[in-house]
């Protein structure tokens, strides 16, 4: 099949579980998803428009926090940082974030190499603050990923994320 097809494919299996199927279907449909996925990832011929309508899968589907982190960032990095339905993205990140902070505030720089997430420093504030102070904490290289994501936010008038790298702790 096309990009074209496989793209739309990618993306329409999400849609259908975001629309209440996800609770009721059988785990085996997650594991046909999952293993159609990695092999994609495996034949190293993903398109752009795969990477972009994978976005969708992680915060629509019940997936292992840990492979689905991973897997959205390659798909990130195939498609420049472009995603479907970032708004959603943005709300799903800091679930996964405690467990996995280096690839959520990974993800996080990826989509604010493509300035997709501009908008929604605005409106979710809450959400990327709690990425990045989560990161911070982690310290390294989640650190060093955080300030790239401060710095780029900053440098495109999305707000000022600066406190997120001194946490305190609660």
């Amino acid at each position: 099949p096309s990009v074209l097809v496989r793209s739309h494919a990618i993306a329409q299996f999400a849609y259908s579980l975001r629309e209440g199927w996800a609770e009721r279907a059988p785990q085996v449909v997650t594991q046909r998803a999952v293993a159609f996925w990695d092999q994609r990832i495996a034949t190293g011929r993903l398109s752009a428009e795969e990477g972009k309508a994978f976005t969708l899968w992680p915060p629509a589907m019940r997936l292992d926090p840990r492979w689905a982190l991973k897997n959205l960032v390659v798909a990130l990095r195939t498609s420049g940082g472009t995603a479907e339905r970032v708004y959603r993205l943005i709300e799903w990140l800091p679930d996964v974030a405690t467990a996995n902070p280096l690839q959520a505030v990974e993800a996080l720089n990826l989509l604010t190499q493509a300035d997709a997430v501009g908008y929604y420093t605005h409106e979710q504030p809450a959400n990327v603050t709690t990425v990045i102070s989560t990161a911070a904490k982690a310290g390294g290289e989640a650190l060093q990923a955080a300030r790239e994501v401060v710095n780029r936010i900053a440098a495109r008038g999305g707000g000022d994320f600066r406190d997120a790298l001194n946490p305190t702790d609660e």
